[in-house]
């Protein structure tokens, strides 16, 4: 994240565990180095949801760009998806494209989906959290993140979309993404199955207005069957997940 393309910007960092000091100290030397990185360590630990709208309501900038501490961003992500949103000032946030790596980053075969053609669809852009670039005031407006721990990306894309703000997705690849199952954290399967459910509660919660998305039954029925493999078949999900990855772009491409 320091060495983007586009200098002007913050870094803010939120240590949401004020014990770990051996992290802390990691932050404090790179922050003595580069002048663009804020600490932020609440006094208790926060959650997800909260976490991000501690730093949400500290940015200072125009645009509030999410980064994870799994992922590695190119290092023009930040400059394309500026220009992006300078040249179209009509769409509120924007998401680029991310493959999965496993821990000697290598990226995994298939784990990046054939881009779609253009769509009112929301299930049709595949969104990815980690690459979301989005307005300060449009996310300060919506109040930030749910005080959840799973789905709070899902509730808030649910909630910009019910409002009409447009929502859109470059073709560009800026996020690598450590694959949880390819992770030495052993309760990453764990988390995969909770942010799926978490996915399907949200489903049902916005039913009566994502019904009417003519892509919604097949992202439903995509969903539903990611949490049945990840339950019943976790040591076989990547295989699972490239062989219907390929499934895709086959039909992509011989359309």
């Amino acid at each position: 994240m320091i060495r983007q393309t586009l200098e002007d910007i913050e870094i803010i960092i939120i240590l949401d565990n004020p014990d770990n000091n051996e992290l802390k100290d990691i932050i404090w030397e790179y922050q003595s180095r580069c002048d663009k990185i804020v600490l932020l360590t609440p006094e208790n630990n926060l959650g997800r949801g909260n976490a991000r709208n501690l730093g949400i309501w500290s940015a200072q900038g125009k645009y509030v760009a999410i980064h994870d501490a799994d992922d590695i961003d190119a290092p023009e992500r930040l400059g394309e998806q500026y220009d992006y949103m300078e040249e179209n000032p009509e769409v509120g946030v924007v998401f680029s494209w991310t493959v999965f790596t496993d821990e000697q980053g290598s990226i995994i075969p298939d784990s990046k989906s054939t881009p779609t053609p253009e769509s009112k669809s929301l299930f049709q852009k595949q969104l990815n959290h980690q690459t979301m670039f989005i307005k300060t005031e449009i996310i300060q407006a919506f109040g930030g993140y749910a005080d959840i721990n799973y789905g709070e990306d899902i509730d808030l894309w649910m909630r910009l979309y019910l409002e009409d703000i447009q929502m859109w997705k470059i073709d560009a690849l800026h996020s690598y993404y450590l694959s949880p199952l390819e992770s030495s954290h052993s309760d990453y399967i764990e988390k995969l199955k909770k942010w799926r459910l978490s996915s399907l509660q949200f489903y049902v919660k916005y039913f009566r207005h994502t019904a009417r998305d003519p892509l919604f039954f097949r992202f439903l029925v995509t969903t539903l069957s990611d949490y049945v493999a990840l339950h019943f078949w976790k040591k076989n999900y990547i295989k699972y997940r490239n062989f219907t990855s390929r499934v895709k772009n086959y039909n992509s491409e011989n359309k």
